[in-house]
């Protein structure tokens, strides 16, 4: 039984990254894309600028293997093989595809949170 359960949660998750994005999103769901370390400052730069809801200062930013990790937020950017930024949110120890993809890291994270 937690077979199936574990099987619908994927093809749902799996789903929703399809919605968000088509082949390139379901590449970004398991798999790690590393981006240029240029692609990759200019996204933390980007990242800097923004104000989440409720909060006085720019997110706190981890890296990880081709994503950005908002720390304490449960939120993610992961780098595409289209050379986009993909948002991701963590819902029950899941990351969820949450938003469009966008070039701009600030962009593809404000589109998380008006879809969230």
């Amino acid at each position: 039984m937690a077979v199936r359960a574990r099987r619908r949660t994927r093809l749902a998750r799996a789903a929703v990254a399809w919605r968000h994005g088509g082949e390139a999103a379901l590449a970004t769901l398991d798999g790690a894309h590393m981006p240029s370390p240029e692609a990759e400052a200019a996204a933390c730069h980007q990242l800097r600028t923004v104000r989440l809801p409720e909060r006085s200062a720019p997110p706190r930013i981890r890296r990880n293997r081709g994503r950005l990790q908002l720390t304490g937020e449960g939120v993610e950017l992961r780098w595409g093989p289209d050379e986009r930024w993909y948002p991701y949110r963590k819902d029950r120890g899941q990351w969820w595809a949450a938003g469009p993809p966008a070039h701009d890291a600030a962009e593809a994270l404000r589109g998380t949170f008006a879809a969230g």
